[in-house]
């Protein structure tokens, strides 16, 4: 019984790791990284840089089969700023969270938004956001800096804190989601400032985003021989 148990172990651990591996080898389909116009140099390496033209105006870049376009969301300041940024502990994306853009806003409801096209319609998404402000988070760390993030209307982080503590990790002040593009290969992101917030917090330094792959042949044919080779351990069993 126990040599059974253990094939069955070892049998699903297989699988899984199989899983694993297929979905951490599959790269990014987009990588941005939000800048200060003025600051183009600190673009993380491997990223695409976005930067705003002026103060208080959409803008539209392509990158490859992507474009993203930032605007406001009610009546903010769709502004941007570079920040000392984090260093230390096990950061490595320094240059990606130094620098941001965001809507500057008083009121509740109010923020800035981020919108993708060419994606592939109704495929699902995994992607992460990167919002933090070094002053939220160091000059002004009594205060708290709450937005509500959604994509294409989906709640995927409630009362994300864009302040805190200065972060010691990549993916410190960052949040993880999984989304399906629209039927015309779209992702719409809001950041709306919450009435509990002191300050602007809709804030963006990079967004991540994968499309989640269909299974593979060869996955599908390991999966089904791993399956037939549990079925025989069983019978000898």
């Amino acid at each position: 019984m126990r040599g059974k148990s253990l094939k069955t172990v070892l049998c699903s651990g297989v699988v899984a790791a199989a899983m694993i591996a297929c979905s951490n080898a599959r790269a990014a389909d987009l990588l941005v990284d939000f800048n200060d116009r003025d600051q183009s140099t600190l673009t993380q390496s491997g990223w695409n840089a976005f930067e705003l033209t002026s103060t208080n105006a959409a803008k539209s870049m392509t990158f490859g089969a992507y474009t993203v376009t930032v605007s406001d969301t009610g009546q903010p300041v769709l502004d941007d700023r570079v920040r000392t940024g984090p260093t230390g502990g096990s950061i490595t994306m320094s240059n990606m969270l130094r620098d941001f853009i965001f809507g500057d806003n008083n009121d509740s409801g109010q923020g800035m938004s981020v919108l993708v096209e060419g994606l592939t319609p109704n495929k699902v998404y995994t992607g992460r956001i990167w919002s933090y402000d070094d002053t939220a988070a160091t000059v002004l760390s009594g205060l708290t800096f709450l937005a509500d993030w959604t994509a294409n209307g989906t709640l995927i982080a409630d009362d994300y804190n864009s302040g805190g503590s200065v972060p010691t990790t990549d993916n410190e002040k960052s949040f993880a989601f999984s989304i399906a593009a629209d039927v015309d290969g779209k992702i719409l992101f809001q950041a709306l400032r919450t009435p509990e917030s002191d300050g602007s917090a809709g804030v963006i330094n990079g967004l991540e985003l994968t499309a989640i792959p269909e299974p593979t042949t060869a996955a599908i044919t390991l999966i089904g021989g791993l399956a037939m080779l549990g079925r025989l351990t069983r019978r000898q069993s």
